[in-house]
């Protein structure tokens, strides 16, 4: 098994995909946390990482039309960790990630963008209850060989989004990486699977990895405790 080869999985809890809602778009969230909650359990020994919902200021998380709107998810988040915490004290119970760049979803506060907003609102409603939070970011904007100096646009919007949840009160909150790649100007599909536009230049992953690892000394220590290459296929 995965675990007896010394890797931690991470389960992220979706209700649905493609316009049916990554959480409820009912606001009956109790069956869904106590689906969680149950899965959890049976998970017990193999699975203590938990993500509640995913990109849920995408249009394509929420209804089709519209994201799933923050004070929601805040709500559904908070009746899941506590479903969750109920029959498994250990779990940590991860907040969803913020949809890069994506300004689908209206949200006003500090920041420029949407999305930045969308973030930090996010985090200041669910950390008293949130074990960590999940982030994705992505590079290779216009090819750009190295995600260590790309910026705001690039892979280093990483950097950006701690920012962000330190402002909103979340600084004591463990980061995992559950999406990254070199996707940041989109991809296409060929046979069946999803491929980036610009692919990977030579000794990109490995540069990912060197920011990674280099932001965490900036933090204080190994704050970011995941960073996972997300890749799939459409079959």
């Amino acid at each position: 098994a995965m675990v007896d080869e010394g890797y931690t999985p991470i389960l992220r809890i979706n209700h649905g995909y493609s316009g049916t809602g990554t959480i409820p778009l009912d606001g009956d969230y109790a069956g869904f946390c106590a689906s969680a909650a149950a899965m959890a359990l049976e998970l017990d020994g193999l699975v203590d990482h938990f993500i509640i919902g995913n990109e849920m200021n995408a249009i394509w998380e929420g209804d089709g039309v519209t994201g799933i709107a923050v004070s929601d998810y805040a709500d559904c988040f908070a009746q899941c960790a506590d479903a969750i915490h109920a029959v498994r004290p250990d779990a940590q119970v991860l907040v969803g990630a913020v949809g890069c760049w994506n300004n689908q979803t209206a949200a006003t506060g500090p920041y420029v963008y949407d999305f930045d907003n969308d973030w930090y609102e996010l985090i200041q409603r669910t950390r008293t209850g949130a074990d960590g939070v999940s982030v994705h970011t992505y590079g290779g904007r216009d090819g750009d060989p190295d995600p260590r100096d790309d910026g705001y646009w690039g892979f280093e919007y990483l950097q950006t989004q701690i920012e962000i949840i330190d402002a909103a009160g979340g600084g004591d909150l463990p980061i995992y990486v559950t999406e990254f790649n070199t996707a940041a100007d989109g991809w296409y599909v060929e046979d069946g699977e999803a491929q980036m536009e610009d692919g990977y230049p030579d000794g990109w992953m490995q540069k990912a990895f060197e920011y990674v690892d280099t932001l965490n000394g900036t933090l204080g220590g190994c704050r970011i405790r995941a960073a996972c290459w997300f890749v799939h296929d459409l079959v």
